[in-house]
């Protein structure tokens, strides 16, 4: 009894010893928590142009998807022009239009517009209101092709809100 009492403690104590002593060793291949491993100056560069690559890559779809608004626009124009209406195809352009501007929108940065009295003059037809539209698109290309990648534009937001409520107003008839 004595015995098998005498080799659990030395067990006992052998485990134990190992737990703490495995606590306290310092493993040299693992870093510590909240540290960061410094990165060699190539991986820095790399990611750096990576970083760059991927904001020059951002800047340009945000101007592809504001020509595209124009592009939109245009064709918008001429069917009301022709038509004097806009029919189903004309709907979904502008549904496809407040799409583009919901996403410019938001790559500047800006949120739901609450101001509904900035900026929008009456409109006395559909006509009116896509020609309106257009005008509206084309200055919202011009701010951002003036803006950098690196700044953002408040007037290019509130343009881009403008836009949003135009299509609102358009595509509902209001």
């Amino acid at each position: 009894m004595r015995l098998t009492t005498f080799l659990f403690s030395i067990l006992l104590v052998f485990l134990c010893g190992t737990a703490v002593s495995a606590q306290t060793a310092e493993d040299p291949t693992s870093s510590r928590r909240g540290e960061r491993e410094e990165l060699p100056k190539s991986v820095k560069e790399m990611l750096s142009k990576m970083q760059v690559d991927q904001s020059k890559k951002e800047y340009k779809e945000l101007i592809d998807r504001g020509e595209e608004l124009v592009a939109i626009s245009d064709e918008l124009e001429k069917s009301v022009d022709s038509r004097g209406t806009l029919d189903e195809p004309d709907l979904e352009k502008l549904a496809t239009a407040e799409k583009i501007v919901k996403k410019i929108r938001g790559e500047l940065g800006g949120g739901d517009d609450t101001d509904e009295d900035s900026e929008m003059p009456k409109i006395s037809g559909k006509a009116d209101g896509i020609k309106y539209l257009k005008q509206q698109a084309g200055e919202l290309v011009d701010e951002l092709k003036k803006s950098s990648r690196f700044t953002v534009s408040v007037v290019a937001i509130q343009s881009s809100n403008t836009l949003l409520r135009l299509v609102r107003i358009l595509r509902t008839g209001n």
